[in-house]
């Protein structure tokens, strides 16, 4: 009866550590501050971001083309020759 009072005990003070151990590092965090930028500006940024994006995209696909037209020229212009 004793080693089975002594294990209960054992057991109760086990599992009442576990419990208490989540509260505990609940209990320790430091309070958030928030993010330091409001949801205001981030969204401006990231407009701004995609905006820059954009026109870094748009430039490429302009310069492409150019490039293309430039390199199809010169090969319409051998051809035609030819014939």
């Amino acid at each position: 009866m004793r080693l089975f009072t002594r294990s209960l005990v054992s057991a109760i003070l086990t599992g009442g550590c576990y419990l208490s151990i989540p509260t505990v590092n609940v209990l320790a965090q430091a309070p958030s501050q928030g993010p330091s930028i409001s949801a205001r500006d981030l969204s401006d940024q990231k407009l701004n971001a995609v905006a820059t994006a954009l026109e870094r995209v748009a430039s490429l696909r302009n310069d492409y083309r150019q490039r293309i037209a430039e390199a199809e020229a010169p090969a319409r212009s051998t051809s035609r020759n030819r014939v």
